[in-house]
């Protein structure tokens, strides 16, 4: 179901009761849409593609490149594994929880401390 960028209330009452009911394996394979504060406009995303995001290591904007574009994390060469969980709601009804299988990337990361 396509809601659009403006969504009729009934519209989403149809999409909760398709998340509610649609197997986990699926409701990964969705394009998900968020707010994107600082452009003022929707984003769509799926699930693995943010997750090479940060495969990707560092954001380069000449390459037109997605990464991690976040001066309170400190990225360098090296090979580490990337792992995690994946909480996600569905609608009103539906909480995911996934561990993701890790990746090995090219990129050790760091958090810096203030």
């Amino acid at each position: 179901m396509d809601i659009g960028n403006n969504p009729k209330y009934e519209n989403l009452e149809k999409l909760n009761e398709e998340l509610k009911n649609e197997p986990d394996e699926k409701l990964l394979t969705r394009k998900y849409m968020f707010w994107d504060k600082e452009k003022n406009n929707t984003k769509v995303i799926d699930v693995e593609s943010y997750f090479n995001v940060l495969k990707n290591g560092g954001a380069r904007k000449k390459e037109n490149l997605p990464g991690i574009f976040d001066n309170r994390i400190q990225l360098e060469h090296g090979i580490s594994f990337l792992q995690g969980f994946l909480i996600v709601s569905f609608g009103s009804q539906r909480v995911l929880l996934r561990k993701l299988n890790h990746k090995k990337v090219n990129y050790r990361f760091f958090i810096i401390e203030n």
